[in-house]
């Protein structure tokens, strides 16, 4: 359970694999018991995961203004 949470939260980070396919990556019946599982585990969908990582590192990669 720890690894595939692990798993799939790496892969939202690093690929850009559609959710979907994450999902079907990691065996699970589809998209909405992946994100249920995924919510269950992080707090928050798996596009909103994939979304704040990258806001996280355009704001790190940006100088202060």
């Amino acid at each position: 359970e720890i690894g595939v949470r692990l798993v799939g939260s790496e892969m939202c980070i690093r690929d850009s694999l559609d959710i979907k396919e994450i999902a079907e990556k990691l065996g699970f019946s589809d998209q909405s018991v992946f994100g249920k599982f995924f919510v269950k585990k992080t707090g928050v969908s798996p596009m909103r995961f994939r979304t704040q990582r990258e806001r996280d590192k355009k704001n790190y990669l940006l100088p202060d203004a």
